[in-house]
């Protein structure tokens, strides 16, 4: 009787696991059936146009239903909208029917670094025909980014002589792509001991650049300078990359390594009898360069190159009558046979050679933060003298003749309402805090406008003063201002009739760290008429 019971029981587990296994064969569907794949380049260059296909074909008998497709572009792609697209049933084309096959193409651009690995993934999501659960098919592929064309070179000097002096080095960059870049930024790392100084253009906390826009084959150019403060090897790195959707997405890094080494020669530089000299436009300068023997043997037969850098150096007014010089260059070079210190320099000595060479009074444009710069070689010596160039802050007053209402030239006893320009520059450097200020006589009325006070035109009716905040003044731009005085002359007056006195200007040179000032020629109205009064 057990027998039996246990013999029933395993049957009925046999039936009933049968029964489920044929009603989950009627509720379920291969997902073989249905093909989906994703077709693509495998090796793409960064910002090249590319296309990804996503082909999907139904290989069954049965219909899928409410079909539903979700698309992720890789990592590192640009794209204006989500990064994961869904396309529903409408949008697909309705219900997959047995032997349909479609596609749809998804266009995007890649970033990212050489080498760098990028995924596309796609999931299409039905439901088979009278069953009621949901099936889902996965797919990926996979590209590498073989090729970046963009430029990133990091001049550092491969040795300095000595610590706790500056020095100076450039990052360059350039692009290739067939692309425009926006949101492009250059980080660098510096190690512990060093010290920044200064760069241009200037940099985010010290260490970043933000590049707003890079067209194909344009190409930029960073300028450092800060001091070393141990003789340890110190390893500097620089990255290149682009935001993309609020992620920093790295195309070039480069890393060099800088050594300090004992020198055999000490170089100082004195410009006009000053070793820290600020020089400014129209500049005469006398170099002197002097080098000692800090080693333990006697030096012979020196040369030594000193190579000018800057845009104000007038190259045409070099004077140096002992050295090799052809006009116009940049480069002079003394050797021992003039200079008796180049022939034989004992340990300790010094020698010293001069030259003398003008600055331009201006340049029409350039970048801000000017400085000049002198590039001496001597033996296995190096080194880098930076001359910071101080701005000249113009201004300049003067009577805007065509939007007045009355006479002009002015007439005695006539009435006329006349407009002021006021006009502020910087040659060289960015200037802060600029004030300008001037007393309106008391021959003229100040027309007092709503405008001015957005204009930072503030004018003081008890003291009749008018000041002009301008705040701040970029290099190589001009800011103007405009207002009104009404004068009725009286009498003619030989000069024409006094209006404004001597305007003065001044602010703060941020480069050279100095307040800068200037003072305008004063302001008088051209008269016709009537007696001139002595």
């Amino acid at each position: 009787m057990k027998i039996k019971n246990v013999l029933l029981i395993i049957f009925l587990i046999v039936a009933l696991v049968s029964l489920i296994f044929f009603w989950w064969e009627s509720m379920s569907y291969s997902k073989e059936v249905l093909k989906l794949e994703i077709l693509g380049p495998e090796n793409v260059t960064v910002g090249e146009n590319i296309e990804y296909i996503v082909r999907f074909k139904n290989n069954g008998n049965v219909r899928l239903e409410n079909p539903e497709l979700i698309f992720e572009y890789p990592q590192g792609a640009l794209i204006e909208n989500e990064k994961i697209v869904l396309y529903d049933s409408e949008k697909l084309g309705g219900n997959i029917y047995p032997g349909q096959e479609r596609t749809f193409k998804f266009n995007t651009r890649l970033l990212g670094e050489e080498g760098s690995l990028r995924i596309a993934k796609a999931t299409l999501s039905f439901k088979p025909k009278d069953l009621n659960v949901r099936n889902d098919v996965y797919t990926e592929f996979l590209s590498t980014i073989k090729k970046v064309p963009i430029r990133l070179d990091f001049n550092l000097p491969l040795k300095i002589t000595s610590v706790d002096k500056a020095f100076s080095f450039s990052i360059n960059y350039a692009s290739e792509v067939a692309y425009s870049f926006e949101d492009l930024t250059i980080f660098i790392d510096y190690p512990n001991d060093f010290e920044f100084l200064y760069a241009t253009p200037k940099a985010l906390d010290e260490k970043q650049w933000d590049i707003s826009n890079l067209n194909q084959f344009e190409s930029g150019k960073i300028e450092l300078t800060g001091i070393k403060k141990s003789d340890s090897d110190s390893a500097f790195k620089v990255r290149l990359g682009v935001w993309n959707n609020d992620e920093f997405v790295l195309l070039k890094e480069t890393t060099s390594w800088l050594k300090v080494v004992s020198p055999g020669l000490y170089v100082a530089q004195k410009i006009n009898n000053v070793y820290d000299y600020t020089a400014k436009g129209g500049d005469s300068l006398h170099y002197e360069i002097s080098f000692r023997n800090i080693g333990e043997e006697p030096l012979k037969d020196l040369i030594l190159i000193s190579k000018l850098d800057g845009l104000l150096f007038d190259l045409n007014s070099i004077n140096a009558p002992l050295a090799k010089h052809t006009k116009g260059d940049s480069s002079l070079l003394f050797e021992s046979k003039s200079f008796s210190k180049l022939a034989y320099l004992d340990v300790d000595e010094v020698g010293t050679i001069e030259f003398w060479v003008d600055l331009k009074e201006n340049i029409s444009q350039g970048q801000s933060n000017q400085r000049i710069k002198n590039i001496v070689s001597i033996g296995q010596t190096k080194e880098e003298f930076s001359t910071k160039v101080e701005t000249d802050l113009i201004a300049r007053q003067y009577i805007d003749s065509s939007n007045r209402s009355g006479p002009y030239p002015l007439e005695v006893n006539k009435t006329t309402k006349l407009t002021i320009v006021w006009e502020a520059s910087s040659t060289f450097n960015d200037v802060s805090s600029s004030v300008m200020r001037a007393i309106i006589p008391e021959n003229g009325v100040f027309v007092t406008e709503e405008r001015h006070e957005d204009e930072g035109l503030v004018f003081n009716a008890d003291t009749s003063e008018l000041v002009w905040n301008i705040a701040s003044i970029p290099a190589f731009s001009k800011k103007r201002v405009s207002f009104q005085i009404i004068v009725s002359p009286q009498i003619a007056t030989p000069g024409g009739v006094f209006l404004i006195p001597r305007a003065h200007i001044s602010g703060y040179d941020d480069w050279v760290q100095k307040k800068v000032e200037f003072k305008t020629e004063e302001l008088k109205g051209e008269i016709v008429g009537g007696d001139i009064v002595e």
